[in-house]
C-alpha cells in the first residue's frame, strides 16, 4: 500500500503549479504572473484570495485558448521528463489523483495537455501516408478480383 504524499487539495495544487512553472524556465517559456495565478483557478475549492482580480485580469489580458495551449505544451514536457523519474512520476499521479476529487481549472489544463490535441511533427505526414497505403492496397485488390470477374488469367498467354 502506497502511502499518499499530500495531505491537502492544497499541497497537491501548489505541487503542481510549482511543477508546470519550473518546466516553463526550463523550456524558456515566459509565464506572466497572471497566468500563473490562473493556474490556482477554481470556482468550488480552494484558490488565492485575489483570484477575482486574477481572474478579471487574465480575461481582458489574455486569449485563453493560446494560454491552454502554451501550458498543454509545458505539461507535456513535464511527462516526457517524468519517464525517466519514477518518484517524480508517482508525486504528479498523486497530486492529480487528490485534486480529482475537486474542481480545479488546472486539471482541465492537465488533462487536454494528454488529449492529443496537439500532433507530433511528421504525424500528419504519417496518417496520409498510411492512408494512401490503404487506398493503394484496396485497388490492387478490386483490381485482381476484377481482373478474376472477367476472366483474365494474370501472367498467362492463351
Amino acid at each position: 500500500m502506497s502511502v499518499q504524499i499530500f495531505s491537502t487539495a492544497r499541497e497537491a495544487k501548489e505541487f503542481l503549479v510549482e511543477r508546470i512553472a519550473l518546466q516553463a524556465r526550463r523550456d524558456a517559456i515566459p509565464l506572466s504572473d497572471v497566468e500563473r495565478k490562473m493556474l490556482y483557478f477554481s470556482e468550488t475549492a480552494w484558490t488565492l484570495p485575489d483570484m477575482a482580480e486574477v481572474n478579471a485580469r487574465f480575461d481582458s489580458e489574455c486569449d485563453s485558448g493560446e494560454y491552454e495551449r502554451k501550458i498543454g505544451g509545458i505539461v507535456r514536457n513535464i511527462q516526457r521528463a517524468q519517464v525517466k523519474d519514477e518518484d517524480e512520476q508517482r508525486k504528479w499521479n498523486d497530486a492529480l489523483a487528490l485534486l480529482r476529487n475537486e474542481d480545479h481549472y488546472l486539471l482541465v489544463l492537465i488533462d487536454s495537455a494528454g488529449s492529443g490535441s496537439v500532433r507530433p511533427r511528421g504525424d500528419f505526414i504519417k496518417l496520409v501516408l498510411t492512408a494512401l497505403a490503404i487506398v493503394c492496397a484496396v485497388l490492387v485488390v478490386e483490381l485482381y478480383l476484377a481482373g478474376r470477374q472477367w476472366g483474365y488469367r494474370v501472367g498467362r498467354a492463351d
